[in-house]
């Protein structure tokens, strides 16, 4: 699923992963607004599936998905080496730290402030260098 209605787009393309429909609609809606490129997964094979296809700028990651978890995820995009875009996991587990030594550049607690969210995506998505992969 892509989102793109007609308002300016800045390019920059946004691979949202999450199980929970309505929290992908809700941030695919508020990037959008902001000028982003969308495209929605709602579980960790079509998340591999969509980066094998087309390589986001960045990937918005749930942990706690069905048939392939964020972390799983994670260890499959090192795997196989499609590393070169930032990753923000968003997660209720209280690990961070495992979560950066697996790639994620930054992790956010759930619930998270949606404003604060965009303002992460900003800083990746105009400062993409910044990967611990």
């Amino acid at each position: 699923m892509e989102y793109d209605d007609g308002r300016f787009v800045t390019g920059t393309e946004v691979l949202i992963v999450d199980d929970h429909y309505e929290i992908a609609a809700l941030l695919a809606e508020a990037l959008t607004d902001e000028g982003y490129r969308v495209r929605v997964a709602h579980d960790g094979v079509a998340a591999l599936a969509a980066i094998r296809k087309r390589r986001p700028n960045l990937l918005l990651l749930d942990v706690a998905m069905p048939l392939m978890s964020g972390d799983q995820l994670l260890l499959h995009l090192k795997r196989e080496q499609l590393t070169d875009f930032p990753v923000i996991l968003m997660t209720a587990d209280q690990a961070p730290e495992r979560f950066r030594a697996l790639g994620a550049a930054q992790v956010l607690d759930k619930p998270f402030d949606l404003w604060h969210l965009l303002q992460i995506v900003g800083y990746y998505t105009k400062h993409a260098y910044l990967r611990p992969w």
